[in-house]
């Protein structure tokens, strides 16, 4: 029996039927090469040798009555892999937005806390797979955010694929299982007696942050008031900022990788992250001008990147952060825009301490997106306040050689992070072998036509390898060095530093009152 601690207990507590917190990760997969189609008892066959490697995937949630302390992890005596797995076969031809529509449905599904936190379901059936790599099935995951580890990013996905096409099998003993009987409700109360003792910091801790909040809402009057470079304090309210419902939908956009490093080559020293976000700020305001062409501001993002640390130990050496970062949207000229989100990302602190891609690749996709969902989803929680990003965006590097699972070519990958109210729509970047795929979540009520906005991703790459063909780069680059003043990149930059940021708000401030002062 384990205890969760207070930032995994919140991801139980803040769950609601119109927010669940789990992943989705849905993996296109090309069986033709095994002599049979892939089914629920291969996968069953592959989840068995390595279920011990991560213990939680048998463990359940068990709380007290009335939240009186945090939930505990327990193993779950009726674990039954049967009760994870399933299998759908997909109505004739089997077409992509069909797949779509039947992994939106099965993401606005919680997952039962009644049993292990995640699931696992087999589409069968694919036929016409348009806008994303060949398939002949695909199998989605969903795994609840309590279940991804924030130190070494070790969760069920990463430790099923494989990097060969044969079956590779566990190395050494797999050891037996034996279901530890769940706690009794005396054993937890007296848990919970023995952190009561402990009540007294908690009682200073909210004390400390009611204060702080109260600080926070005098603050925001102060920074309306400043004329700072980029209004992180303020993102325009976009269309698909609205309150969000239960429903889901899904979609993606694939294209080669080759293009992305031909635009690259077009802008020397600009990185790949900033030639993608680009990309994604050109298609939200293309979509944005159809369905809101009087919305006026630059949408801001939240974006997580995977940077060095001393503190963590973990077998890359990184850990996530969160930057805050403006896609420059209300600039018409792309070579500009992408000089401005570059020159942004490069003045953060958070990225100058970036893990480089090949040292990324080292993770498993798939446990970086856990990894950087659960960043976006705790930022989300810590904050109570009006959101200072319009959606979050996440750049995953993804292996140069396809992975397999259960024999099977992954051939794709598309990916879900979790929605929060006033958020209807997420976007993540995945690059895999040869191919760049940007999936979408988005939740109906709030953007209701997502396959609209996917749409203007191929407009958005030709307009950007047009802009950038006829621009000369370092002259736009000479240009902007002499007329942009350093601290506006950083001012266009992360919020990662709030020190630094405090300070230099709080002097322009009083310094400002004294200007005043003076002049009188």
């Amino acid at each position: 029996m384990r205890q969760l601690s207070e930032a995994d207990a919140s991801f139980i507590y803040l769950e609601t039927p119109e927010n669940p917190l789990h992943i989705g990760c849905l993996l296109l997969l090309d069986d033709s090469s095994l002599e049979s189609p892939l089914s629920c008892n291969a996968l069953k066959g592959a989840l068995q040798q390595r279920l011990h490697l991560v213990p939680t995937m048998r463990q359940r949630i068990v709380q007290l009555p009335l939240k009186l302390d945090n939930p505990y992890w327990a193993d779950d005596p009726e674990f039954n892999l049967d009760r994870h797995i399933r299998d759908i076969t997909l109505p004739s031809p089997g077409r992509f937005g069909t797949l779509m529509r039947f992994v939106g449905e099965s993401l606005a599904t919680p997952l039962n806390k009644d049993k292990p936190l995640w699931e696992i379901t087999l589409f069968r059936g694919l036929g016409d797979i348009d806008r994303c790599p060949e398939a002949t099935c695909a199998v989605l995951f969903k795994i609840h955010q309590t279940l991804i580890d924030s130190t070494t990013g070790s969760e069920l996905i990463g430790s099923l694929l494989d990097t060969s096409g044969t079956t590779q099998k566990v190395r050494g003993v797999i050891p037996p299982w034996t279901p530890q009987p769940l706690p009794s409700m005396a054993q937890m109360i007296g848990h919970a007696y023995g952190n009561a003792l402990t009540m007294p910091k908690r009682w200073a801790v909210l004390a400390r942050d009611a204060a702080a909040s109260t600080f926070y809402q005098a603050l925001m009057h102060q920074f309306r008031q400043l004329a700072l470079p980029v209004a992180i304090f303020n993102a325009p309210a976009a269309p698909f900022n609205r309150p969000i419902s239960a429903r889901r939908t899904y979609d993606a956009y694939c294209c080669s990788f080759e293009k992305i490093r031909h635009l690259k080559q077009k802008a020397p020293g600009v990185s790949t992250n900033a030639v993608l976000m680009t990309l994604c700020s050109e298609a939200l305001q293309r979509y944005i001008q159809h369905k809101d062409p009087n919305m006026r501001g630059a949408l801001t993002v939240l974006t997580p990147v995977s940077v060095r640390s001393k503190q963590v130990d973990s077998p890359t050496g990184s850990q996530l952060a969160a930057m805050i970062v403006s896609l420059a949207t209300d600039e018409p000229d792309l070579a500009k825009r992408l000089l401005r989100i570059h020159t942004a990302m490069k003045s953060s602190k958070v990225y100058s301490h970036a893990v480089a891609a090949d040292r990324l690749t080292q993770l498993a996709p798939t446990a970086l997106l856990g990894l950087a969902a659960r960043t976006y989803s705790e930022f989300q929680i810590a904050q109570r306040h009006k959101p200072i990003f319009n959606l979050p965006i996440t750049n995953i590097p993804g292996p140069a050689r396809p992975n397999f699972l259960a024999g099977a070519k992954i051939t794709g990958q598309i990916s879900s992070t979790p929605l929060f109210d006033g958020l209807g729509l997420s976007v993540t970047i995945l690059t895999y072998c040869d191919k760049a795929i940007i999936s979408l979540t988005a939740c109906p009520d709030a953007l209701p036509d997502l396959d609209r906005l996917t749409l203007q991703f191929e407009g958005a790459l030709e307009a950007l390898a047009d802009a950038l063909e006829q621009t000369d780069w370092k002259g736009l680059e000479a240009q902007a060095d002499s007329l942009n003043p350093h601290n506006q990149s950083l001012w266009s930059a992360l919020l990662e530093d709030s020190q630094s940021v405090f300070q230099h708000i709080l002097s322009h401030w009083i310094g400002r009152d004294r200007r005043e002062k003076a002049r009188d």
